[in-house]
């Protein structure tokens, strides 16, 4: 076998609650990167996106907006928002841990 075939690895998206994000990072200290993907509001809304109470003040939408990101990557489809860059260091530190 191949070294990424004898490694137990697992990428999962779309942590909703704090209490997700303590559980992994407890189970698997050295082996979890906390990614936040977003963009600001105006992009957002340009997307799509409208606020919504009751939808998007609750603990699922927001309770993780001041939570303590390894790595926060901006998605504004813009120029010199570095979303490039932080892609590639995300890319990079996966890449690593499956090698190690």
């Amino acid at each position: 076998k191949q070294w990424y075939q004898r490694r137990v690895r697992g990428i999962v998206v779309d942590n909703r609650r704090e209490t997700d994000l303590v559980y992994f990072k407890s189970q698997y200290p050295d082996k979890c990167l906390v990614v936040r993907v977003c963009a600001s509001e105006e992009v957002r809304a340009k997307r799509g996106w409208r606020w919504k109470e009751g939808v998007d003040d609750v603990i699922s939408e927001c309770g993780l907006d001041h939570y303590p990101w390894d790595v926060v990557v901006t998605n504004n489809a813009e120029e010199g928002d570095g979303f490039q860059d932080k892609l590639k260091e995300v890319v990079g530190w996966v890449t690593d841990k499956l090698k190690g």
